[in-house]
């Protein structure tokens, strides 16, 4: 998490199988832009821009679609591992700089499933919180995990995997891609902003920080 960034009450993005084929639109929030419709299955909006004189007009953009915030309750896989809570850290030293991952997989009662801190290479500080990410991502699907709550102290990365916050970093899309795509392993995915003082972001941060600390031994 960079120093720029602040930490907000949790918040709270819940994806899954819908009981209906709506959709929504993930583009056309900007200060200039709003989408006002949901998204047809062709998926083309209506979005209203603003020019600088004020005045609307409504245009016709094709913006990528999402499956709505509204889920409806599945039966668990058997032998799946259900109510998971994955925490995840990413730092750089440098930004960009040597940098270093880590994640933290936590079962219903508290017990640590999994956790792991690795070097990524030279990253951003948000690069890096992207890899830590979609890392957590895929060792839970691999545990068996259905339903997955995530925490991160990165309000950037949650934001926008939210759809609150649109990605306009040419570089970060990438991995806001990887992650959403690796999001259709499971069947509902909640994602949350939480303090860096969490006990467990804490940890995460010490398992990038151990890694790093290593390349100058």
């Amino acid at each position: 998490m960079t120093a720029t960034e602040t930490a907000e009450s949790p918040s709270m993005l819940i994806l899954g199988e819908l009981s209906s084929p709506s959709q929504v639109c993930e583009g056309g929030n900007s200060r200039k832009s709003r989408c006002t419709t949901s998204l047809s299955m062709t998926g083309w909006c209506s979005v209203t821009s603003y020019n600088g004189s004020g005045d609307a007009g409504s245009v016709r953009k094709r913006h990528k679609p999402v499956r709505a915030p509204e889920c409806v309750e599945l039966l668990p896989t058997p032998g799946s591992t259900d109510d998971v809570r994955c925490y995840t850290d990413g730092a750089s030293r440098g930004n960009p700089g040597p940098a270093a991952g880590a994640f933290i997989l936590v079962d219903r009662e508290g017990k640590i499933i999994e956790e792991r801190g690795w070097l990524i290479g030279t990253r951003t500080n948000n690069e890096a919180e992207y890899e830590a990410l979609i890392a957590g991502l895929a060792a839970a699907a691999g545990h068996g995990c259905r339903v997955l709550s995530v925490f991160s102290d990165s309000e950037l990365v949650v934001r926008q995997m939210q759809g609150t916050y649109r990605v306009r970093s040419l570089r970060l899309l990438p991995y806001h891609t990887r992650a959403r795509e690796a999001l259709a392993r499971f069947t509902r995915v909640s994602f949350r902003s939480v303090p860096r003082e969490d006990p467990l972001i804490q940890r995460a941060d010490l398992l990038c920080n151990q890694v790093l600390d290593s390349l100058s031994r």
